[in-house]
Parts: structure tokens; sequence; C-alpha cells
């Protein structure tokens, strides 16, 4: 047999050997030798909710890992046949190989798409021989019918072209390593053209590079000079000498080291934090924790880990390059080499032949240059870390609408791409995830508490001398009539009662900003600022301010009748003026909620007092100190948000937010002042002559539209009217005439018990936030010495003591009638009653009460006996 046609042969079928699918040999790599970093589903951190897309996809060959934010996992590097996500075509038919060879795929790390993966080490089990003796050299030698021992094959063409015909096939590679120390017996001697030296010791693959290194046939036949002493030696390759020797030819499968395929970070969004793996490929595996703490969804690319994976595939050892070299050697004479021509002496040269060779271990293997990737998304999984409010509205004044406010709120999310409408499909379970910047504002709420205030009675009902041993009360009424009862009232306390409403928030916008982690470039979350205007629709608190002119009235809080005023709990300036308080929450771009956010829907508009109080008290930290809530350290955001924010934060902990709280201002506008925050006043009247009490004042004191009476000469037609007996001794006017007014009998005797309060300091002994009552009489009859000696305690000089005025009211008896027989007023005959009441804030309220006389004698207001009157009051 021609001994080239015979090793032509005999070579491809060596390689030939590795794609047998008979039980014969299976040599070759159905897939090539690719690897994915892949997560261990048995883990609780896998199990507590992460999300392989891929097992739930109808087609996608990229297995795409949902990982919620925070999540650390055991990653390991894992031969992947089936190349997932390499962005190529899938060869269906090398998995399939893979499957009937009988190795399953791990359970621990699924199969995305329906394609699993393997050990590392199992990639070296594919090129074991099946069968007969499991003698890798017995399945070559009958898979081409003889094995070549000890034969040369010579090569005309360029080595690599050579070694390719007989080693290459598609899909592979050659990688010769040289041993130029080592040789076959049969070509050993030292090599003269090529010295050993001049190989480097180094691999090369089979390709035009490696004719540079190796003796070529094909190129100009090289001639070297080499001096041996006295020796010159003229040496060249000899043509046709060049080939392959195949001595006692072995075939091994190449060790796989798992240690080799390393896993890194092939793409990711810029400095996003994924911590555990390498960027590049230089930390050993196959084994890896990997952190993932910063949320990805919305970013431009997913988390990308790919493989280093090293080559693959079978060697063939006890192969030769052999080549002859021609050595022509010269002898010299004396100090002159006898080179013709040149001398005149002429020798022939010795002419020699040397058979040199070095060792060459052909590896055949399959590359991983092209690995596949596997793709992460970190979710976002938090709620919104921390919040101020600011708002730029005016301080309220009592009683008075609060004004639309503008604000501005800063929270900060730990998610660096929260701003980006995302969405991850469509795959059938779990549900689609996706994050829309628009639900930030759809969820923004704003919620703000005050004390609205309940009316309660006195029980049991006072009497009139009782009215000054009590504690201060709101308006008077009379208390039901029981039998010969005396005249009893009813005195009014205001209980505060927490409530919490929900702001209108108007023309809401947004803007975002990333936040790095401590100043460095990588991202750790968002800044979001909320910009707008709110409307409460409602007024500020009535009967309270938290400010006055008067310095000890703005930091006084006070107890009065079981309650405390004007805040539960205040013992300090600062907490005085949380009477209006503001919160607000949100949820981010995905839907998590800021702390307490449920808790405030639930509480809006609530009656329930005890739980609206517990909540407000809760929510309320000493002196204003910030609501906190406990969140991960991971991501370290703590010197952004407070480089952001302005927040001060200790340990672990991410403040929510700051109360914001509004002072309530007492009107200073003097008789222009809003309603509320004047005072009110109300008297109780007593006719001695008929024993009847009229009281004069506020009609509806638990009406809810907080505004006062207003006591001027045209608005009486609605005020409060009641006679504790049939009143046929006298007529109350209220109803009959635009005017506060009252008919008696002339020389009718009246008792004027004065009562005056503020919305500053309401309830408080002795002032009741006001600073001055005056009370004027008017009577045409009297003189004015009398009129001032009557009123003398209060005359608008001295400080309101509203013990004095109601355990000695002012009294006065008008002398003469100021009507006629009638009742038509008689022009210039004025008598009346004119109380002012002034508070702290210079605010002043006016009552007049005008009295109608009627001459003696006339058939309505002729008295009878005493004895006559039988329910006269004692």
């Amino acid at each position: 047999m021609n001994r080239r046609s015979a090793i032509l042969r005999l070579l491809p079928g060596l390689l030939a050997l590795v794609v047998l699918a008979a039980p014969l040999a299976a040599c070759d790599l159905p897939a090539e030798p690719t690897a994915a970093a892949v997560p261990d589903r048995t883990t609780p951190a896998y199990r507590a909710g992460v999300v392989c897309l891929n097992d739930q996809r109808t087609s996608s060959p990229y297995p795409l890992y949902v990982v919620p934010e925070t999540t650390t996992l055991k990653i390991d590097t894992l031969w992947d046949p089936y190349d997932h996500g390499d962005g190529g075509a899938h060869d269906d038919g090398k998995y399939t190989w893979v499957i009937r060879a009988g190795i399953s795929p791990l359970d621990a790390y699924g199969m995305p798409s329906g394609r699993g993966f393997f050990p590392i080490e199992e990639m070296a089990a594919f090129f074991n021989v099946r069968g007969n003796r499991n003698d890798q050299n017995e399945a070559v030698a009958r898979a081409v019918g003889g094995y070549p021992s000890n034969a040369f094959l010579a090569c005309s063409d360029k080595p690599h072209l050579f070694i390719n015909a007989a080693f290459l096939k598609s899909g592979r590679r050659v990688a010769i390593n040289l041993e130029p120390t080592v040789h076959t017996p049969a070509w050993a001697q030292p090599a003269m053209l090529y010295p050993y030296s001049e190989f480097p010791s180094r691999q090369f693959q089979a390709d035009p590079a490696l004719d540079r290194v190796l003796p070529d046939p094909t190129a100009p036949r090289p001639r070297r000079t080499v001096m041996e002493g006295a020796y010159k030696h003229e040496v060249t390759l000899q043509p046709g000498s060049v080939g392959i020797y195949m001595g006692d030819t072995s075939i091994g499968i190449e060790e796989v080291d798992p240690r080799q395929y390393r896993a890194y970070l092939h793409e990711t969004t810029p400095n996003v934090t994924v911590t555990g793996i390498p960027r590049d490929p230089t930390v050993d595996g196959p084994h890896y924790t990997v952190e993932f703490p910063t949320p990805t969804a919305g970013a431009s690319a997913f988390v990308k880990t790919k493989v280093d994976c090293p080559s693959v595939g079978y060697y063939v050892r006890e192969v030769y390059w052999c080549w002859t070299e021609k050595v022509e050697t010269w002898i010299s004479s004396g100090s002159l080499w006898l080179t013709p021509p040149g001398n005149t002496y002429s020798y022939t040269p010795q002419v020699s032949y040397r058979k040199c060779s070095v060792r060459i271990n052909v590896t055949c293997y399959k590359p991983g240059g092209g690995p596949g990737s596997i793709d992460y998304l970190v979710t976002d999984t938090r709620p919104p870390l921390t919040a101020k409010m600011v708002l730029n509205g005016a301080n309220l004044v009592c009683g008075a609408a609060i004004p639309d406010t503008d604000f501005a709120f800063t929270f900060v999310d730990t998610h660096p791409f929260g701003d980006v409408p995302f969405e991850v499909g469509p795959y059938r379970e779990p549900p689609v995830y996706t994050q829309d910047p628009s639900r930030v504002l759809r969820n923004f709420r704003v919620f703000y508490s005050y004390p609205e205030f309940e009316e309660g009675k006195t029980t049991p009902p006072l009497r009139a001398q009782d009215l000054a041993r009590h504690d201060p009360l709101g308006p008077l009424s009379f208390a039901p009539p029981n039998g010969r009862q005396a005249g009893e009232f009813i005195g009014t306390y205001y209980t505060p009662k927490w409530v919490w409403k929900e702001a209108e928030v108007l023309n809401p916008t947004y803007r975002t900003r990333q936040l790095t982690l401590n100043g460095s470039s990588v991202l750790g979350g968002l800044e979001w600022n909320i910009t707008g205007k709110l409307r409460f629709n409602a007024l500020a608190p009535r009967y309270l301010a938290t400010k006055g002119p008067d310095a000890d009235l703005s930091r006084q809080a006070y107890s009065a009748h079981g309650h405390q005023y004007p805040a539960p709990g205040c013992t300090s300036a600062d907490e005085v003026k949380r009477l209006l308080k503001m919160f607000a929450v949100v949820s981010d771009s995905v839907g998590h909620r800021s702390a307490f956010y449920d808790e405030l829907v639930g509480m809006v508009g609530t009656t329930d007092d005890a739980q609206a109080r517990s909540f407000e008290e809760f929510l309320t930290r000493p002196n204003g100190s910030p609501v906190r809530t406990e969140f991960s350290k991971v991501p370290d955001i703590t010197d952004a948000i407070r480089a952001s924010t302005g927040q001060t934060m200790v340990g672990n902990e991410y403040p929510w937010q700051r109360y914001f709280n509004y002072e309530v201002k007492d009107g200073t506008g003097g008789s222009t002042a809003p309603a509320l925050s004047r005072p009110e006043i109300q008297v109780l009247v007593f006719d001695t002559r008929n024993n009847r009490y009229h009281l004069f004042g506020d009609r509806d004191p638990a009406r809810r539209d907080y505004q006062f009476t207003t006591y001027s000469a045209s608005s009486w037609s609605d005020q409060f009217k009641l006679f504790y007996n049939d009143p046929a001794g006298g007529a109350d006017l209220m109803d009959a005439s635009p005017k506060p007014a009252f008919v008696a009998q002339n020389t009718s005797r009246f008792l004027f018990y004065i009562r005056a309060w503020d919305n500053l300091n309401t309830f408080t002994r002795p002032h009741q936030g006001i600073r001055t009552v005056k009370c004027t009489i008017e009577d045409f009859a009297a003189r004015p010495a009398e009129l001032e000696a009557a009123v003398a305690r209060c005359d608008g000089t001295k400080s309101y003591d509203y013990a004095d005025l109601l355990a000695n009211p002012v009294v006065w008896q008008f002398r003469e009638a100021n009507c006629d027989a009638r009742g038509n007023p008689l022009d210039g005959k004025n008598c009346a009653v004119r109380i002012t009441a002034t508070d702290f804030a210079g605010n002043t309220q006016e009552m007049v009460i005008k009295f109608y006389l009627i001459p003696d004698g006339t058939a309505e207001s002729t008295i009878r006996t005493l004895e006559e009157r039988h329910r006269r009051t004692e």
C-alpha cells in the first residue's frame, strides 16, 4: 500500500470516529464547550422570590432570571450545550444527542426553554468510548480498518495544511504543542538546520503561523552554515523528506478542570452594583456568591453573565514532525577555509544525512469562543426610604379658609431606573412585571389632621350662681324644665376630636435625579421631587390658635375639663404649634407603598377619636423628630439621602419624613378680622320683675361652618331665644324685629351675666383669651354718673374677670318707658346694653341689646301679685 495514501485515509479516519453514532465510539462533543453561570434553585434565597421567566414564556431561548432587590444567590458554572442566549441559531440536534447519551440535566438548575444544564465534568464524558473494553485505540483501529504503527507520511504541502487535512474536522480546531527535545528513535539525530533552541515552547494553532516554525517543504530550501571547531557544515533541507511519523500512537481525553471555566460580568447597565462576580474572567470558578443589591428593571440592558470556556477535545500522542537534513562538511587547512573557488586546493566535502524530529502533541478540540449568556433582571421590592415635605403657604388664620398651598415633596427610592416605563412579558406565570412612572403621581396622597370640636353638655345642669365656680364653658343653653325646678342651664364643652382628612393635589409634576453611592459613580437610587398645589377644602380649626401677639399666650398649652388644648400631649412651645399636621405618602413606580400608606388611607374621615388620637400620637415623635422605618442598609445610600434631603439618619434607619406643622394665627384685623378671630359674647339677662332668664348669644354653637354670629343690629333674626316659662310678662322681639331687643315693663330691674371667650386659650382661667370686656348701659332717663357707677367693674380698663362678672352681675333698672302704650318707640329715648369684648390680638366683638319699655298700666304688662307667680325662680 502506498504509504502516503494509507495515511491520508487513516488520519481522517482517526477523526471520523468522533462522529460515530454506533455504540463503538462517541468521541466528539455534541455541542460546543460552552458554559453558563446559573443560580441554584434549591437555595432559600432563590425560592424566596427568584423567577426564571423562560420557564413560562411560550418561545424564547434566553433564560431571564427575575431577582428581587438585595438578593444574594449561589451561582454555579455549568456546561450549557444549548448555548443559551448566544444570539445565534440553536442546534437542537446537538442537544438531543446529548440527551441520548444518557446523561440527564441537573434538576437544581432548571430547564429554561426546555434545555437544561450539566456539570462541567460531564463534557469529557462524551469523548469516552462506549463499549468494547473502553479501549480508545482499539475502537479507532476497528473504525478505520487498521492501525498505523511506526509509519511515516511524507508531506509536500504547507505544514498547517497537511496537519489540518489529517486531523481537522468541521467545527474543530487543531492545536500543536511542540516538544523539540523529544523525538522518535527513527529520527533521533540532533537538528542542525533547525536548532532546538529556536523552537518556541508554546502552543500553535494549525494555521499559517505554524509554517514559520516547522520545516516547510514548500518554502525555498534554507541553507545554514554551522561552525564546529575546524569544521564547517553547510546544512540544507532534503527534498521530499518532510512529513509525519506515527509512532506507538495513543489517543486520550483532555482533562476538564472546572476551575478554568470562569464566569464574569459580560454586560450590565453602567454603574449599577452587582457584587461577587468579576467583570473579567480572572477568578477561579466555578462557584460564586453573587449579590444583586440595586434594581436594574428599566435600565438599557439586563445583567448578563458569560463564562470563559477553555477548549475541550481529545489528544493524539506519539506524533512527530520529521525531516531530513543534508549536511556538507568542510575541513579547514590552517587558518583559512579551503572553499573552492578561492584557493589553490580542492577538496570534495563529506556529505551526510540527518533524520531529525520534534514531537508534536496534537490536540483536536472544539473551541468555546462563543459562550452563551444568562440574563438577570433585578426588580424593585422596597418602598421609598425617606422623604421630606416643604410647603410654601402662609400661616393660617383661625376661622379662615386654608388657602391653596404650593408644596415640594421629595422621596428617595432604591431603584435608580424607577422613572423608566418597563414591562417584562409575555409569559404565563407569574403576572407581568411592570413599572409605570405615572403611578407615582396617581398614588401620591397628602393627609392633614386637626381637632374638630364636639359639643358636650355639663351634667348636672348649672344654676346661675354655679357658673362663676365652674370651669370656663362655651355657650349656655337652658336645661329642660322639670316641674318647679329653678332656672338651670347647660354649659357647653368643646372636646377636641382629632380627624384625618385628605388634601386635594392639584397639577402634580415630578422630576428625578439619580443618586450615587457615597459620592462615587455607582448608582444607588433615585430621588423623586413632586411639586404642585394642595387644596384643603377646610377652614383652620375654630376656637384654637397656636400663635398670638402675646408671647405667653403663643407658647401656652393647658388643660380644661379633662382635655388638653390646643393639642394632645403638648408640653413645649414647639408642640403647641402642632395644631394642623401634614403627612404625605406615596408608592413608587412599581406600586410599593411607603410607610403608613394604608393606615393613613384608612384613617381618613374617621370619627373614632380614640383611634384617630392613637394614630396621631403614634406618628408624633418628641420635638418633631422624624418618623422612622427600618430597612436594610444595602445599597448604602445613606450619604446620598442625607445630602439630597437634609435628613439626619442614625445606623440602619431611614426616616420616612418629618411632620409638617402649621401655625394657626389669631386674626389681627380688629373688627374686620375673620369671624373666628373675634371674641364671642353671650349675655344671660335675668328679669327680676317676671323672674325670667333671657339668653342672648350664639344659637348653634355646634354648627360646622365655624362662623361666628355677627353681633350687629341687623343680624339677630336667627339668634337663640328661649324663655324659661311662658313669656306672659314680657316679649322677646328677636324674631319680630331685625334688632336684638327685649320688651319689658318700665321700672323693671335686670341682672346681666356677661360671658366672653376667644379662639386663643378659649377655656383657660382667668381670661379665656379675652383681654377686656366693656359694658355700657344706655338709658335716656339716667344720669351719666349713675351709668358709670353701674359698670365700673367692666368699663374696659381692667382685665377681664370671668368669675367676677358671673358672681356679681351688672345690675340696672330702667326707670321710664321709651315706648307708648301701643309699643311704638319714642324718638330720642334710647335704652340698651352694649357689650364690647377685646382679645389679646386687638380684635373686638360687640353685642347690643335694645330694651323697649312699655308704660305701667297697659293690659299686657300689668303684673299681678307675686303670690300668683307660682313658678318664680328662687
